[in-house]
Order: structure tokens, then sequence, then C-alpha cells
């Protein structure tokens, strides 16, 4: 409940006490209440009166009197001395409301407010309630007053059932101008830019000639600019005599004015002033109307500002601040709308960030996190100001760009893709960023949750085609969803039905010593064989193996087969063939990685050092102090021999060289494909085949497709590699044909694929 609406309650419920000891008891109980407080008591001339929580015991006078003194706590049953706060009372005389609250939490500054404001109305209403008793036969006066708090209750139940809030400043200027019977009254706030400046929000009797000039003023200025420096009602019984007062209202002849500070949450935002043409002196009960008005335009400021939190937190993004999905959606709709009674389009883009996850998983939260806010900071500076960005969760984010065409919606796709290009250095490590991006284009019966998946179905078409890129929505992408969606679950069958020889099986592509052609080992490689559609490419049932969440079960599938298939080997042919197998990103953050290769061993029956684990240069290079490292350490500690995949193109750093039980360095294609006709090239090989012979490190050329790259790779020395050239990926069966002779094979191997 808010705490205009409180106040409201409190002021009906006491107004409706038959007696001043009622009133007295219901503003106690009603206080207590509103801050969930165990202790009060009414404390009059010294000694409690009236006391709330202690039951039959004896209330403790001596703190409950120490706490109107300025003591900070009273004690509370079961609870002990607890945060208390004493508010005076002008009725009954030299008379305070004080209230206790177990526990540590002192009273915040909103709760304060509310307490002083009925503490403020329960002595209006018993200074009312006693002119009524002595005169309620003859004095005219005091049924007015009496009119005038039933009037009171109807304007404070009208600002608090959620109307906007300048209608409800408009309210309360009105009330003022009623009750207190002033033919000026102006409500002004500081400037949020500007804290030198006030505005005049809300008025009453004020021309539109003499508003031109007071709509914007000093912040200091007049009765109202001295109420907010010295936080108190200030009542000027000559204003035209007071050069310190707005000279406008000089020159209109204003005789006398009086204002009283607002304040939001404890601080001084802004004043509530009330002034006439007639001559006279303001009362004390005037000074106590003014006061509870302008508490009541602080506490109604204060539910505003709550409630655009609460708003502004609802639909946006915690991490980032951008508009969540629901802002997004709704944002789209009305865009939508408009587009159609305009003839214009609207252009959705759906990004998701490449490889987010690897950073999430291998580097922590605090770092994925600090790289989404990097993210939608450069999402945003792509964009005009009429367009948005929104995080949907995740690393998804999505743009909405009004009265925009395909072209134009394209160019802003690679402004965003450039942006992001450069990376960006979090907490201390330089990260890449790239993202795939989808685009669709609304015509004119599209609804925004189709226009956004038309959208995600474009971004998913991008991460096939290798991500980094934007791909614009066509029709066709319906279709190409579906069969991707059957794949999945065809993938998700294989994977479960794999026992060694089915759909899902390995193919092994010959390792060789360079100089005599002899068998140094072989790397497992997945495949897919579909029973309708045949050979499915690997790398698209391994994406969608990433996708779908897959990827481990695949990888672990495909490890136990390459361990059953040295097995085999060894036991028909006497042969412990080194076998190499990849293992994916998402493996090596897997906890479950050591138990499981080693029971694909134990299980195959074979030695440790028979298997190889090789993984990807740049995956290994993200995080080498990370439990990733320490799964590889427990893997070499067993005997499990380290490859790495790819190197020479990725990370400049070698430092994991030095961190990791590294065994092989497979020395990427790219840079072994020109060797035999750049000298660059060949220097650069060179150079690191030095590398890893001081290392200790066997080194395998990978991708030799020619016998030129053959002489060239013998001729600096290059002793291991692999290649179509040399031997292509071949079934067991197919290398069964050729195992007897591993140790001293011919040159001519079988033909390529």
């Amino acid at each position: 409940m808010t705490s205009t609406l409180l106040l409201a309650e409190f002021l009906a419920a006491v107004s409706a006490a038959d007696d001043e000891e009622s009133m007295l008891r219901t503003g106690l109980e009603l206080a207590a209440e509103a801050v969930d407080a165990e202790v009060g008591a009414i404390v009059v001339r010294g000694r409690p009166a009236m006391t709330l929580g202690y039951g039959d015991a004896a209330p403790p006078a001596a703190e409950l009197l120490a706490v109107c003194g300025g003591a900070p706590t009273a004690p509370v049953p079961g609870a002990g001395l607890s945060p208390a706060v004493a508010l005076d009372l002008e009725h009954p005389d030299r008379s305070h409301l004080v209230i206790a609250r177990a526990g540590i939490h002192d009273f915040s500054s909103e709760e304060r407010g509310l307490l002083r404001a009925m503490a403020r109305v329960l002595s209006l209403v018993i200074a009312g309630n006693r002119t009524q008793e002595a005169e309620r036969r003859l004095n005219d006066e005091l049924r007015e007053r009496h009119q005038q708090l039933q009037r009171l209750v109807h304007v404070t139940s009208s600002i608090s059932h959620g109307a906007p809030l300048a209608e409800v400043l408009d309210t309360i200027v009105g009330g003022a101008a009623e009750l207190l019977g002033q033919e000026v009254v102006g409500l002004r706030l500081i400037r949020p830019d500007d804290s030198s400046r006030v505005d005049m929000v809300a008025h009453r009797g004020i021309g539109n000639d003499l508003l031109d000039l007071v709509l914007h003023s000093p912040a200091g200025e007049g009765a109202g600019g001295r109420a907010m420096t010295e936080n108190r009602v200030i009542a000027v019984d000559h204003y035209s005599s007071d050069r310190d007062m707005i000279a406008a209202f000089r020159d209109h002849k204003l005789q006398r004015a009086m204002a009283a500070p607002v304040n939001d949450q404890g601080t001084v935002v802004g004043s509530l002033t009330v002034a006439s043409y007639q001559p006279g002196t303001y009362t004390a009960l005037e000074k106590d109307l003014l006061t509870m008005f302008a508490e009541h335009a602080s506490l109604a400021l204060s539910d505003a500002r709550r409630v655009a939190a609460t708003t502004h937190q609802a639909l946006h993004d915690d991490l980032t601040g951008l508009p969540n999905r629901a802002l997004f959606l709704d944002r789209l709709e009305h865009a939508l709308v408009r587009a159609s009674q305009n003839s214009a389009e609207v252009a959705v883009l759906f990004c998701d960030v490449d490889q987010f996850k690897l950073v999430n998983d291998r580097l922590g939260h605090s770092v994925g996190d600090a790289l989404l806010v990097v993210v939608g900071d450069r999402i945003g500076g792509c964009l005009r100001a009429a367009d948005t960005a929104a995080r949907f969760g995740g690393d998804e984010f999505a743009v909405l760009l009004e009265d925009s065409s395909q072209d134009e919606a394209e160019r802003v796709a690679d402004r965003i893709l450039s942006a992001l290009r450069p990376g960006a250095v979090v907490h201390g490590r330089e990260l890449p960023i790239g993202a795939s991006i989808g685009l669709a284009v609304s015509n004119d019966s599209m609804k925004a949750q189709e226009l956004l998946r038309f959208a995600d179905l474009a971004m998913y078409r991008a991460k096939a085609l290798g991500r980094g890129r934007y791909e614009v929505f066509e029709p066709s992408m319906w279709s190409d969803m579906e069969e991707r969606a059957e794949l999945e679950t065809e993938l998700r069958a294989a994977i479960a039905n794999t026992s060694g020889d089915g759909d899902l099986t390995l193919v092994f592509q010959p390792i060789l010593d360079l100089s005599t052609l002899d068998l140094i080992g072989v790397e497992a490689l997945a495949r897919w064989r579909h029973p309708e559609q045949g050979d499915i490419e690997p790398e698209l049932f391994i994406t969608v193996a990433e996708e779908a969440g897959l990827i481990i079960e695949l990888g672990r599938s495909m490890l136990r087969q390459a361990c059953r298939q040295a097995r085999t080997w060894r036991d028909r042919y006497g042969l412990a063939v080194a076998i190499s197998v990849n293992v994916s990103a998402h493996q090596l953050d897997d906890a479950q990685l050591v138990d499981d290769v080693m029971a694909a061993i134990n299980e195959a029956g074979i030695e440790p050092n028979q298997l190889v684990v090789e993984i990807n240069e740049s995956v290994v290079m993200q995080d080498t102090g990370s439990a990733a490292a320490d799964r590889l350490l427990a893997l070499k500690a067993v005997g499990v021999r380290l490859a790495i995949d790819d190197f020479g193109t990725g990370y400049s750093s070698l430092a994991y060289l030095k961190r990791l039980p590294v065994d092989v360095l497979k020395i990427d294609r790219l840079l072994v494909q020109d060797v035999e006709r750049s000298s660059r090239d060949l220097a650069l090989v060179r150079t690191v085949l030095s590398l890893g012979e001081t290392l200790g490190l066997d080194m395998i050329a990978e991708g030799i497709e020619s016998a030129e790259q053959l002489k060239a790779l013998r001729r600096i020395g290059c002793q291991q590699g692999q290649g179509f050239y040399l031997c292509a990926p071949m079934s067991a069966t197919e290398l069964e044909r050729i195992l007897p002779g591993a140790f001293g094979l011919p040159v001519e191997m079988p033909a390529p694929r």
C-alpha cells in the first residue's frame, strides 16, 4: 500500500473516533502498524499516557521519555533495545508519539516522513475535535473546520488511487487553495538536470501573462526558495517590501506568502507556496495545513519514483540496462501499427554473440557479464536515437529499426559487426567478439512475434554459414528449420544407438613418418551415414550437435569407439596403434571429461599412452589457468598424451606450452599449404619445427596434399605428417588392409576419396 493511501486511511480512521482518547489510541495503533512496529506510546508531559505492546507489564517510562529527548532506542519485549523514533504532537500539549521496532534496522527516511505526517494529522484532528467539543452548538467556524477536515479526507483519498503524478500534484495544489482560502498557489520542483533552477509544475490563480514570468526561476528565489534553503515553513507577511521575493509577484501587488519545503526520501526537491493579495498574518493552523499538503506532495513524489523504478526494472535488463524482451515486443507492436498506417517498413535484427558460452564457462560469469555490457554498448552506438536495442537474456540481443528499408537495415548490421570485430579488453583479458545476425523486414500484415521469429531463423542461417556475419530472412528458411529439427532428432537417436558399427561411426586418417612413410598413428574422425540422406557433412552434424547440446554425448561415444578400435587392432595384429581423438571445447569444459576418458580406456583395456587427446589451439588459449587446464593435467598424470591441433594460426602467446603438458603440436594446414611456393611460409614452418624441437615435442604437419609439399617439408626436417596426398581418411576395415605392413608401408597408399 502506498504512503498516500496509508495516510488517507489514517486520517479517516482518526477522524471517525468518538473522543480524544480513542483518537490517540487509534492513531497510535495505526502508526505502529504502518511501519511494522511492536511497541508504541503516547508520552504527555514526561509520562506515558498510553502504551502499546507491553501487555500487563509496566512500560519503561524512563526509556520512552529518553526517546522523546533524542535517544535512538527503546526496549521491545523479547528483543531488547531496538530502533525507536519520537514525533512531536502539538495536541495534547507537550506530547510525543513514540514508536519502536524490533531488529537492528533503523527507520527509513520514507517511514519517518510517513510517521511525521501521521503525527501532524493526529494533532490537527485532536485540535479540531477539542474546538468542536468546546463550541459545537455555537461556533460556525467549528462547522467550517469540520467540513475542511472532511474535504481533506476527500483530497487525500483522491491522490492515492494511482493517478499520474502531474494529476496528483495538481489535486494537492487545488486542495491547498480551497482549504487555506488563498488566491495564489504554486508547486515548484528542482530541475533534475540543473539544481540551480526550479519549474512551476502545478499552480492556481496565476494568469498566463504572469505565468510566463515565473514558470522557470532560480531555485533560491521567493518564499519557496527560502523554504527550500532552510528546509522549514517560511511566512512572509510583507511581500511587496521584501527584496528577496519574486519581482513579478511584487509588481502584481502580492501582499503575503507562505511556503513549505517538499522532500523526496529526505532530500529537499521543491516547495509548495500559498499567497494572497489581501494583507494579514498566517496562523499556526494555516502553517500546519500547508505543511500537511507539502508532506502529501513529498509522499506522492516518493511513491511515483518507486513506481517508476519498479516499472523500469520490470521492463529493462538488469545487467545492460537495455529494454528487455517484453518492452521490445511492446515497442515492436506499436511500430508495426504505425508502419501499417504510414505504408512504411520495420526491420528487426536478431543478434547472437558467437562462442559466448565458452567465455562464460571458461573465464567465469563475471567476465561474461562484462563482455555482454560491452556488446550492448557497441550495438547501441550503431543506432539512431529512435531505434531500440534490447537484450533478451543470455547472449541474445535484438534491434528494432522503425521506418527502415532492407538496405538500411543491412547497413546497420554491417556497422554492428564492424563495431564488435576489434574485440575488447575485459578484466585484463583481450577477448575477441563476434556475432551472428539475422535480419527480417515487415510487410503489411506481419505480427511482432512473427517478425522476430523470422529474424531468429535468419540468425541461425548466419551461424550455420560460419558465424560473424548477417543473413536476411528468406521463406525457404522455414523448411530449412524443419529439416534441421528433424536432423537433430535423428542425430539424437543415432548417438543413443551407437555401438561401434552403427550409422554414426569413425574413419581413421594415418599419421606417417615423412622420411620412411611408416605408420606413426591414426586420427579418429566422426562420420554419420544417414539411412536416407547418405553421408552428412561433419561440419553440419557437429554444428547441430553443439546447438542441440549433444556434443558431449557425441564426443563421449566417439571416444569409446576409438578406444575399442585400438584394442581390436592390438588383439588382431599385435600393434599398439596410437589413436588421436579430438576433444571439443564443450567436452573440455565438462567436469566429467577425465572420468569419461578413463572409462573409455578401462572399458577397452588399452594403455593410456595409446590415446592422444587433441585440443584446438584457439580453444586451449582462452584460459590455461582454468579448471579445463586442470583436467588436461589430470589426463597427463595417468599417461594420456596431449596434442595441440591447428597450431600456429591462433593466439600469439606461447605461455600455454609452458603451463600445459603438451606432447604433440600439429602444424595448421594454412601454414603448410604454400610451403612449396613461398620461401616465407617455408621459413615460418621451419621456425615452428625448431620451437617444437627445442621443447622436445613431436611435430606433425597437417594438410599435406601434394608431392611438392612433402618434398619441401622433408627438406626442412619435418618428421611426421598427414594429409590427402599421403592417405585419405578410411574406415577401420580399409585401414586393416595395410596394417600388417604398418612398419614398412609402401609409397602407394590408398587413393584419396
